[in-house]
């Protein structure tokens, strides 16, 4: 489950964004895409950096920044801090970017990996069928969005992604049978 009310401000991502493959030169590329239907490069695993800025009148409320899909590997930096890092070739995933928006100009950037034989290997990334027919590709290859929430918000069901190395790779709890403490001042 992921954050959202009817009362969310929706700001779509999509469209032109600095992109470098490894060592490459800075060029524009359109997101969300793979970096190889926009490239000559089928073999380069990363890091692919992207970058692009949003401009925020009111940085007030509950900002995030989610992402229908992105493969494989993500940091995810704004105005130069770490936000995050989602692992994944199918799933969509939200970042809490409250504490570091502004207002005016912010800088969004992603570096991303996609698996192959380095730092992310194929076999251990679930990208199913794609090495028996085709090179996987890599990039934020589906909608990518800043969220506004209206007030603070709890999912119905808490994930936690535990990371690689670790057989079993997420859980959930369902909040309906779980105990919430709270002190509000």
């Amino acid at each position: 489950m992921f954050l959202e009310d009817d009362r969310s401000l929706v700001v779509p991502l999509d469209g032109d964004w600095r992109f470098r493959l490894g060592n490459g030169d800075w060029r524009t590329i359109l997101v969300p895409a793979t970096w190889e239907a926009e490239t000559d490069d089928r073999l380069t695993e990363g890091p692919a950096i992207y970058r692009r800025t949003f401009t925020l009148d009111d940085p007030s409320g509950y900002w995030l920044l989610e992402c229908d899909a992105v493969s494989f590997a993500a940091t995810i930096r704004v105005n130069g801090r770490v936000v995050g890092a989602h692992t994944g070739l199918w799933s969509r995933w939200q970042v809490d970017i409250t504490t570091f928006v502004r207002a005016g100009e912010n800088l969004l950037e992603l570096e991303v990996w996609k698996p192959g034989e380095g730092r992310y290997k194929l076999r251990e990334s679930l990208a199913g069928f794609l090495p028996d027919v085709c090179n996987t590709f890599g990039g934020i290859w589906q909608p990518i969005r800043l969220r506004r929430l209206a007030g603070p918000a709890i999912a119905d069901r808490v994930h936690f992604n535990f990371g690689a190395g670790v057989r079993r790779r997420s859980a959930q709890t369902d909040l309906a049978r779980a105990g919430i403490d709270a002190v509000v001042d």
